[in-house]
């Protein structure tokens, strides 16, 4: 009985968008760790993780993205 109730919460969970997904697929694209990106804002991880469950303004995460992407161009550099 227990089992016909689990594809219902399977699929509300994977219907679930997270917030600020731009700044996410950066960070996969950048092939950055939240805890590397949140050394280069200068904020601890928990506080990048709290800012991240909730949608950020276009504006703020457009700062982010670009801070990754700086950080990524400095790297290929150093290669």
């Amino acid at each position: 009985m227990i089992e016909a109730c689990i594809p219902k919460y399977e699929t509300a969970i994977l219907r679930r968008k997270k917030a600020n997904q731009r700044v996410r697929e950066a960070l996969k694209e950048a092939d950055l760790f939240q805890w590397e990106l949140a050394i280069l804002m200068g904020v601890s991880e928990a506080t990048l993780q709290k800012r991240l469950r909730v949608e950020m303004p276009k504006a703020e995460q457009d700062k982010i993205i670009d801070l990754i992407r700086n950080h990524t161009k400095k790297e290929e550099l150093m290669k």
